[in-house]
């Protein structure tokens, strides 16, 4: 609670000829969303709000928003929601500067905070605890095992058998 959330984070990008392709202005806004999650300012912050201002031809202009339900660092759960804007109400003229602000942010776990060096430490952190809810769930649910782990036992065996043995799987 002591720690204020950081300043507004912006990315952007300015094109050499303006761009009225969908799918090259969605790759283009992935790449400004890795640009912004890579900022130190970020380190220990999971994203909750993001904005997409674009500059249009002859001084027009185009924004969209998203509030993100749950609070990520992750590219693709990002870029998730502005991907479906840009569908559903594309720029009306071709974008001659493209840029991606975080405006929104929430604080992230104490492991997050310690140890987060960049958005895909964060990324990692987050699915792991996720498997591991997922398996006290299954082995609850089932009452044993049903989840392995492959190890190499004996490589340079001909016997495929040999070669690999199955484990319980415990993260």
């Amino acid at each position: 609670m002591g720690r204020e959330a950081p300043e507004p984070i912006v990315a952007g990008l300015t094109f050499f000829s303006p761009v009225a392709d969908r799918e090259m202005l969605a790759h283009s806004l992935e790449q400004l969303i890795e640009r912004a999650l890579k900022h130190p300012r970020r380190t220990g912050w999971r994203v909750q709000q993001v904005r997409v201002r674009a500059e249009l031809e002859h001084g027009a202009s185009w924004m969209i928003e998203a509030v993100l339900k749950d609070p990520t660092a992750e590219r693709s759960r990002i870029a998730a929601p502005l991907k479906t804007r840009l569908e559903q109400a594309p720029p009306a003229k071709a974008v001659e500067r493209l840029a991606v602000e975080f405006t929104g942010f929430a604080p992230g776990t104490a492991e997050l905070q310690l140890f987060a060096r960049d958005a895909s430490a964060a990324a990692r952190a987050g699915r792991r605890r996720a498997l591991e809810r997922a398996v006290r769930e299954i082995g609850l649910r089932l009452r044993r095992a049903m989840l392995y782990h492959v190890i190499e036992v004996q490589p340079w065996s001909r016997i495929p058998e040999r070669r690999y043995a199955l484990i319980d799987y415990e993260p």
